[in-house]
């Protein structure tokens, strides 16, 4: 699953820049600052729901650059993620700022 995963995440982000590139979507800076991001997904504590999606577990960990040095920023949440026909989808998010 995680291998699906991935590649749906970043067919996703290559999807949102290319339209971005195209000016279908405003083009933002609310990352200009970020140096590096992490996931980390605990996958023993993946949860099957009732009508068959998952829920996954997630940490990001970014790293900003701000006042000359680098701040570090932690978020904390849920991915639900299924199938639609034979293709994993990202379904939902709910993912938010603990420092």
């Amino acid at each position: 699953m995680r291998r699906l995963f991935t590649r749906k995440l970043s067919f996703h982000i290559d999807g949102e820049y290319s339209r971005a590139k195209r000016r279908e979507i405003p083009p933002t800076t609310g990352f200009a600052n970020t140096q590096s991001v992490s996931i980390a997904i605990p996958f023993g504590d993946i949860t099957v729901l009732k009508e068959g999606s998952v829920q996954v577990p997630l940490t990001i960990t970014s790293l900003d650059k701000a006042n000359g040095g680098t701040v570090k920023h932690t978020f904390l949440g849920y991915y639900i993620v299924g199938t639609e026909g034979t293709t994993w989808q990202l379904f939902s998010a709910n993912v938010h700022r603990v420092n």
